[in-house]
């Protein structure tokens, strides 16, 4: 048996259908970024290694997630990670610790064969919490 709609019927669709789509708020990519300073930079000095990073199951997403309450975690589909946050924070650690040392023998896990740090700086983050306008717990 053929169905025939009114024109009406299929017009109301198809602006409730392209009403949904233009009410969605445009996402918000972000990232970490290192601190901004210029010291002097020497290569002499140990080698400095930094990795691997290893995030909390529920940050390991590219939306970004807060807490809503001691128990409830939210999770943002508007505000994400611009790229992967382990990548991101590995980065900005390692430009962090080059600036705050003074050194450019820092490297990135995973470094090559040949160069081995004298120290490594391993991370564990089990929580990187906070909001709009206020202080991340890390």
């Amino acid at each position: 048996m053929n169905r025939r709609y009114p024109p009406v019927s299929l017009l109301g669709a198809a602006v409730l259908l392209l009403g949904a789509c233009a009410s969605s708020p445009p996402s918000s990519f972000y990232l970490l970024t290192p601190m901004s300073a210029a010291p002097a930079v020497t290569e002499s000095g140990p080698i400095v290694g930094v990795g691997p990073v290893r995030l909390a199951d529920y940050l390991d997403r590219p939306q970004i997630v807060s807490r809503a309450a001691p128990n409830r975690l939210q999770v943002s589909e508007v505000h994400r990670w611009g790229g992967s946050l382990q990548d991101n924070l590995l980065l900005v650690l390692a430009q962090n610790l080059s600036l705050l040392l003074g050194s450019e023998q820092v490297l990135v896990y995973p470094w090559d064969e040949p160069m081995r740090p004298d120290y490594r700086v391993r991370l564990e983050m089990r929580r990187f919490e906070g909001g709009p306008g206020s202080e991340v717990e890390l």
